[in-house]
C-alpha cells in the first residue's frame, strides 16, 4: 500500500503573498506607532512555546515604530520557530533590540547548523524549503510583513558576535522609528 502524504498544504499553491497591514484594525494604532518592547514582551510566552531552546530577549533601548501587532507577532513566531527547530536542544535563541537615530534593529540569532552559502539567496523565495516537512512559505511571509512595515530583513550565516564566529544564523530586521511627538520614548 502506498503511503499517503500527511501534509494537507502540499497540494495548495500560492502564487503571490500580499498583505493588508492594519486591515480591519484601529488605524490610529498604526499611525501613532507602538513601542517595540511591549510587542516583544507580549509575545514572549508564545515564542517560548515554539521549541525546546531557551529564549533570551535583550533590549538596549525601546523604540516607537508603526506596527501591526498581529502581523509582526506572526513574523516573530515564524523566525523564532525556525531558529528553535534549527538549534540543538537547550541552546539559546536570542532576540536583541538595538536602536539608532532612525531605526529599530531587531536580531534573531540561533546556534544551529547555519544556512549553506549556495541557498542564502533563495530562503525568502515562495515555496523554497530545505525541510522534508516544510512548505516554503514561512520566510516569504516574514519578508512581506517586514517590507509592509517599511522595513528590511537580511540573513547572516555564519555570523560574528563578540569577536567570535557563530556557526548558526542571524536574521536582522531593520524598522523605521516613528518621529518623536513627545519625550516619552
Amino acid at each position: 500500500m502506498e503511503k499517503q502524504d500527511q501534509n494537507p498544504m502540499k497540494n495548495i499553491r500560492i502564487e503571490k503573498v500580499t498583505l493588508n497591514i492594519g486591515a480591519g484594525k484601529d488605524q490610529d494604532l498604526l499611525e501613532k506607532g507602538m513601542k517595540l518592547l511591549a510587542s516583544l514582551t507580549g509575545v514572549k510566552p508564545v515564542l517560548e512555546a515554539c521549541g525546546n531552546s531557551l529564549l533570551h530577549i535583550k533590549i538596549e533601548n525601546d523604540a516607537l515604530v508603526k506596527l501591526d501587532h498581529d502581523q509582526f507577532k506572526q513574523a516573530l513566531i515564524n523566525l523564532v520557530k525556525n531558529a528553535m527547530e534549527a538549534s540543538p536542544p537547550e541552546s539559546p535563541v536570542e532576540i536583541r533590540l538595538e536602536t539608532n537615530h532612525n531605526n529599530a534593529v531587531l536580531f534573531v540569532e540561533d546556534q544551529g547548523r547555519g544556512i549553506a552559502e549556495e541557498i542564502k539567496d533563495r530562503i525568502f523565495d515562495l515555496y523554497f524549503t530545505t525541510r522534508n516537512d516544510g512548505n516554503g512559505i514561512g520566510l516569504s511571509i516574514v519578508e512581506k510583513i517586514i517590507e509592509a512595515h517599511g522595513g528590511q530583513i537580511k540573513v547572516e550565516s555564519p555570523y560574528s558576535k563578540d569577536g567570535q564566529i557563530v556557526q548558526g544564523t542571524r536574521f536582522i530586521i531593520k524598522l523605521p522609528k516613528e518621529k518623536k511627538e513627545d519625550n516619552n520614548v
